[in-house]
């Protein structure tokens, strides 16, 4: 449904590595279909931020299979223990929140229906994960410390990060190495390590809660790390308390709102 010229326009104005604050407004009001702005969708790279979902959520442009995609990448379960209207300290949780809540505002009815584009929120649905509260528990052992460097971390690739797992001789270097995670990769190397404990893979399961929740892979691995907690089959060496880690989000078990039915269908 697109030309070449088209997808190159979108792959050049909007490119996986683009800064948010780089963004084009007059580049993003020259896309003129619905197609476009699936296409748009598809290639977005979200650790980038939110702005070009929010720009594509207002849009009158935005198809309604497009809206559904959007509001289930948003991981719209994570956001049902707060109420609508509230506002989040954490500013990238905030953005995934006010997005979701433009989505419940305007679908479907100002989303329009448009021939060749379709999405089954299905997948998303099979995907709900429900965290037992033994999860968020403080683990028991000696006590844990951060002492890598955020900045060194920040410098490796993929290869130094799995170099430096490999390495890892002690439960508390693996810790260290787990506690800067943010990707899937290194997160399955360190549950795999022989230094893995029931505290570094309490901390590998949250990390990937919060950096990892939008990849198709994530829920799967998170079901993993639950059933090992609670088989045992991490011993308890080093302590580490979730509700203490500025980096978690524990779920409430209280639903402030439901997510629509409308949303639950494939449209």
């Amino acid at each position: 449904m697109l030309t070449q010229t088209q997808k190159d326009f979108i792959d050049a104005h909007f490119h996986e590595n683009i800064a948010e604050q780089d963004l084009s407004r007059s580049a993003f009001e020259q896309l003129q279909t619905p197609h476009e702005l699936a296409y748009l969708v598809s290639r977005h790279n979200w650790d980038t931020g939110l702005q070009l979902m929010h720009w594509v959520a207002q849009s009158p442009l935005c198809s309604r299979a497009t809206a559904a995609e959007i509001f289930w990448l948003c991981q719209p379960q994570e956001y049902q223990a707060t109420k609508l209207g509230q506002r989040l300290k954490d500013s990238e949780r905030q953005q995934t929140f006010a997005l979701i809540q433009t989505l419940l505002q305007n679908f479907p009815d100002h989303y329009p229906s448009v021939v060749g584009l379709q999405f089954d929120p299905a997948p998303c649905l099979a995907q709900s994960l429900e965290i037992p509260a033994f999860m968020g528990e403080p683990t028991a052992g000696e006590a844990s410390y951060v002492y890598l460097d955020e900045d060194e971390v920040d410098s490796w690739f993929d290869s130094d990060w799995l170099a430096q797992i490999d390495s890892a001789s002690t439960p508390i270097e693996l810790f260290n190495i787990a506690w800067f995670l943010d990707e899937i990769e290194p997160a399955e190397a360190i549950l795999q390590h022989a230094q893995c404990d029931r505290g570094i893979a309490t901390l590998v399961f949250w990390r990937l809660h919060r950096h990892c929740s939008i990849y198709t892979a994530t829920p799967e691995l998170l079901r993993k790390i639950i059933a090992s907690v609670q088989s045992g089959s991490y011993p308890e060496l080093l302590a580490y308390a979730p509700q203490d880690d500025a980096e978690v989000q524990i779920p409430s078990r209280k639903v402030q709102w439901e997510i629509p039915p409308a949303f639950k269908r494939a449209v």
